[in-house]
């Protein structure tokens, strides 16, 4: 008796099996058809012998169920079940910006499309056409691709749980024109400073610069604490932040005396408490940067007050590597996104072009200026006086 050879398709199963390495471990997945539905799912074991019998007693359930007419479906979750439990799990863990903005774009564009489907149910041409219905509403390539996002970290969840091996679908992200975003110029700090200073609230005034001086986002200005703050060695290092890294910052003169005008005698707990105890909510300081921003004719919020701390630094000459460990970012691609182009090396650039081209005259160094005063040179009618004195006092001396 010859042994069968097995089947092995396009999907990498092999007799309805896959071993497949996830975030928990190795397990072998099964995918199978029966009564023209298609079965996937984990085995939950990465033994290949109890992998066999798992799918066999399964085919055999089903069968079963199957000759007394009952229902053959095996509970698959629906999208918005998974979100659910997505959402239980992560609001203690994720980041209040991500669940804000996966929560708005399932509730909003992704639940009225998907929302009833199981996990094998969601096709490409499913998910495609949720996008189409979301741009064709006016959103925006850029948005449609946060839909991607969002959409993508629920099933990869789902992987990770093991309700389902792979993702059931295939869609690219859409290609976007990227647009220069504004950054506050470093000429118009003190101004924008200064329409900052206006607001009531004097947490306002110092969280936004605590963005302005270490490049924090808004959440991290709003949960840090004095006992963060070294005031002797003139660093700051936060206790929390988005990637768990703790990286000392220098702190600029300006901002550690501002902060050392705020400081408790004890200095202890949050710098910015709201009335409660607890930190002030998100967009705590979005009124009073829209309005600043607005007296220096630009449209920043404070997320590009980051963009705009890490723009300066490039400008001056700061290593990308430098910038990157202030902005505490784990790949350095995530920093070059946050470093808009500046026109003062591209200003440079286009002058030495031109001098090469003898079209411009080249640029005159400024000459340093001499310390002290410089002694004025006399003049003609000053050096006739000074002789005439001369010799008038050697005639009254004789």
């Amino acid at each position: 008796m010859t042994k069968r050879k097995p089947k092995s398709g396009t999907t990498g199963y092999i007799n309805g099996l896959m071993l497949h390495e996830g975030p928990k471990g190795k397990a072998y997945y099964y995918q199978f058809k029966f009564a023209g539905e298609v079965y996937r799912g984990s085995t939950d074991t990465a033994i290949e012998r109890e992998a066999i019998a798992f799918l066999e007693a399964l085919k055999t359930e089903l069968r079963e169920k199957k000759k007394r007419l009952e229902v053959t479906r095996r509970g698959l979750p629906t999208l918005y079940k998974v979100y659910e439990d997505w959402k239980t799990e992560m609001t203690s863990t994720a980041s209040p910006a991500h669940m804000k903005s996966v929560d708005s774009y399932f509730r909003l564009h992704i639940a009225p499309h998907l929302g009833i489907l199981k996990l094998n149910q969601v096709s490409t041409a499913q998910v495609e056409k949720c996008r189409a219905t979301y741009l064709d509403g006016g959103g925006t390539h850029g948005g449609a691709n946060s839909l991607l996002i969002a959409l993508n970290a629920l099933f990869g969840w789902a992987i990770r749980h093991r309700l389902i091996a792979t993702k059931p679908y295939a869609v690219k992200k859409l290609k976007v024109q990227r647009k220069p975003r504004p950054v506050l110029p470093g000429g118009l700090a003190p101004k924008f400073l200064t329409a900052i200073d206006r607001a009531t609230n004097v947490h306002v005034r110092a969280a936004v610069r605590m963005m302005v001086g270490l490049g924090l986002r808004e959440d991290e200005a709003l949960t840090a604490r004095w006992e963060w703050l070294d005031t002797h060695r003139a660093t700051y290092t936060a206790g929390k932040t988005k990637g768990r890294e703790a990286v000392a910052l220098d702190v600029p003169d300006w901002l550690l005396a501002y902060l050392k005008g705020l400081r408790p005698k004890k200095a202890e707990g949050l710098m910015f408490p709201a009335e409660d105890g607890e930190p002030h909510r998100a967009g705590f300081t979005r009124k009073a940067v829209a309005r600043a921003s607005k007296a220096v004719g630009l449209k920043l919020t404070p997320h590009r007050l980051r963009a705009t701390f890490a723009t300066l630094h490039s400008d001056a000459g700061t290593a990308p590597a430098e910038i990157q460990r202030m902005l505490k970012h784990k790949n350095i691609t995530t920093t070059q996104r946050y470093i808009e182009t500046g026109r003062r090396g591209m200003e440079t650039a286009q002058r030495r072009v031109a001098e090469m081209m003898n079209l411009q005259a080249p640029k005159q160094e400024a000459k340093p200026k001499p310390k002290g005063k410089a002694k004025p040179k006399p003049t003609k009618s000053s050096q006739g006086n000074t002789k005439g004195n001369k010799q008038t006092s050697n005639t009254r001396h004789s």
